[in-house]
């Protein structure tokens, strides 16, 4: 297995046993080596678990930590704003490090399993297509947000409601987008999604930078992976600005209750609520 093939059965292995592919499912195709990756990450993301990869660019690797920070936890605010807004009960999130390679290799838990669905289909795909300023619409966005909200049939908000959502929505897309990590999406983008980002006359589906995912670097031994919490929220409200050690590498003992314990309560979806 490739780094990410392993990253994802191991993640299935841990937290949604039901989702451990068979071996036949985690064969690449010739003809598309890296669809079994996206697949599993996609049905990992359906069952709470979102894995975020970005690269960070080598001017700023000194400091990586905090370009790391702010990225996560500017994930971390789209789904807050989301779940604090349509689930309010379930808007905690996890995250840590998969591992120690490069590219960085981030775990998002929440127990808004459609929320962090959403993400995987809708926002991580189209961050890795847009995040280059010239290709950035907000008319786009704010179309984004509509089928997001659709998904996630959120159709019992007042209008005032629903307007208040959208602006801390496209706030938080705006952050993930200026965000200094370059986002490499492990994940395709859900149908209604697709078809919002095809442009006129475009016949192709949008495709992204796999080189990444189909590596087979040197693995971090399995009593490693999945150990090195992030904070989901910044104290200060605001990106960190100060300078702070780059990121350290992974222990080879200790607790492993930060990653391993899921926040309190049962996942929910949105029917339930």
């Amino acid at each position: 297995m490739n780094r990410f093939e392993r990253l994802l059965y191991k993640l299935a292995q841990k937290y949604t046993p039901q989702q451990i592919p068979r071996p036949q499912e985690m064969q690449a195709n010739p003809a598309d080596p890296t669809a079994h990756i996206r697949r599993l990450a996609r049905r990992l993301a359906f069952d709470g678990v979102l894995v975020l990869v970005g690269e960070v660019p080598p001017e700023v690797r000194t400091a990586q930590i905090i370009h790391v920070e702010d990225w996560v936890q500017s994930y971390s605010r789209l789904y807050r704003v989301l779940t604090e807004a349509l689930l309010p009960s379930y808007a905690e999130i996890e995250a840590f490090y998969a591992d120690s390679q490069m590219p960085v290799a981030v775990v998002l838990r929440g127990q808004a399993l459609p929320v962090l669905g959403i993400m995987a289909g809708y926002i991580v795909p189209y961050v890795a297509l847009r995040q280059d300023k010239a290709t950035q619409s907000s008319a786009e966005v704010s179309a984004l947000i509509d089928l997001m909200l659709k998904a996630l049939a959120a159709d019992d908000l007042t209008p005032a409601q629903t307007d208040d959502l959208k602006m801390q929505c496209a706030g938080a897309i705006k952050r993930i987008m200026n965000a200094t990590l370059k986002q490499i999406s492990l994940t395709d983008f859900e149908r209604p999604a697709l078809a919002l980002v095809r442009r006129p006359r475009q016949q192709a589906e949008p495709s992204f930078d796999m080189t990444y995912i189909e590596t087979d670097d040197p693995q971090t031994p399995s009593e490693q992976l999945f150990r090195v919490p992030l904070p989901t929220r910044n104290p200060s409200g605001t990106p960190s600005t100060s300078r702070r050690p780059p990121v350290p590498p992974l222990p080879d003992d200790g607790d492993d209750s930060t990653a391993s314990n899921p926040p309190s309560g049962r996942p929910i979806n949105r029917r339930d609520r």
